[in-house]
Order: C-alpha cells, then sequence, then structure tokens
C-alpha cells in the first residue's frame, strides 16, 4: 500500500480486526463497557471492571506515552433486569460523543484523536469497538479521565448523563523486571 505509513496500516488493521464478524460474540480478553438503556429509554453505561484503566507503555509507531486497544465500547448483550438495564434496539444508532478531557490523554477513533464535540460512530447494535486510549502526557498511577455523551442518532432514546471513563498509566511488565532485577543486584553487592 504506497503512501500508507507503518502506524497507520499498524492502527487500520486494529480497526479491521475490532470490526470481523463475530467479534462482539466473542470471548473477551480486555474490558469491557457496555451501552444499554433504562426502562424510560435513556442510554445508560455499564461496566464491571475497577477504574482507571491500566495503560501501559505505548505499543503503537506513532502514538507516544501510553496507550491500549484493550478497553471495548460494546452494546449491551442481555438485559440486566437487577439493575434497570436492557439491550438496545437493532434500528437504535448509537454515538459517544467526548464531551470532556483532563490534559494528556485522548482517544483515537481511527488514524486521528477525537477533539471535544467528536463522536465515535458505534452503530446498530451489535456493536464491539476497541479504540485506542492514549495517555501521551502521563503521570505513572495518576488517573486521567475522558468524558461522554452516549446519544442515538435515530432518536429512539434519549441521550446518557455525562459518564466519565478513567484511565492510569502502569509501567511496563519489562521495566518492573529490570528494576527488581537491579534491586536485587544491589542486595547482593551489599551481603559481600
Amino acid at each position: 500500500m504506497r503512501g500508507l505509513s507503518l502506524s497507520t496500516l499498524t492502527i487500520t488493521g486494529l480497526i479491521v480486526a475490532t470490526l470481523a464478524p463475530g467479534a462482539a460474540m466473542a470471548q473477551h480478553d480486555h474490558e469491557i463497557v457496555a451501552v444499554g438503556r433504562d426502562a424510560g429509554g435513556k442510554l445508560r453505561m455499564h461496566t464491571h471492571a475497577v477504574m482507571p484503566f491500566d495503560v501501559p507503555e505505548s505499543p503503537f509507531q506513532g502514538i507516544a506515552g501510553y496507550a491500549t486497544a484493550e478497553v471495548a465500547l460494546e452494546s449491551l448483550l442481555s438485559d440486566h433486569t437487577n439493575i434497570g438495564l436492557f439491550t438496545l434496539d437493532p434500528s437504535s444508532d448509537i454515538r459517544a460523543r467526548l464531551v470532556g478531557a483532563d490534559a494528556g490523554i485522548q482517544v483515537y477513533d481511527g488514524l486521528n484523536p477525537l477533539a471535544i464535540g467528536d463522536e465515535i460512530n458505534l452503530g446498530h447494535p451489535i456493536f464491539h469497538y476497541l479504540p485506542v486510549w492514549n495517555i501521551f502526557d502521563g503521570v505513572i498511577g495518576q488517573a486521567y479521565g475522558l468524558n461522554f455523551v452516549f446519544r442515538d442518532a435515530s432518536g429512539l432514546y434519549s441521550d446518557s448523563d455525562p459518564i466519565q471513563l478513567t484511565f492510569t498509566p502502569v509501567p511496563s511488565p519489562g521495566s518492573i523486571g529490570l528494576g527488581l532485577i537491579g534491586l536485587n543486584a544491589i542486595a547482593a553487592r551489599r551481603r559481600r
């Protein structure tokens, strides 16, 4: 593909992989932020995960700092009557509008990060979408938030209240291991 950089191909490949048929029904090895509705027809978000979500050092060429594609936006797959959350009608057309962001964090929808007011087009249920979450200027262990309002472009459901997804940069496992090796070497020297 002439004219496309490696980072463009990496991100494009990631997007294509997340849109593969049956992805929404696959067993998940990542975190899920589910979008459903309440009994009154208002969109709501639900997750079993504990926030902030961990974000390791970026594995993506061209995306600096910390980044992950391990937190999915997904349509709720079954009713959760115990908490008053229900699946979406297949004719709904769901969007996630970015309404606020802490300094140092952004989300990629395709090749470019979203600006405040931009939307991720999640589409008709069933959807399962893995954007790239990026803390480009962050301190390990500090939480950074992105605020979204989910809306239905078809008009079937009313907008959600603003919700915040929080993320925190974490050191890569290799850097922790190297740090422990260094501490062991210092301890060994002191014992001599």
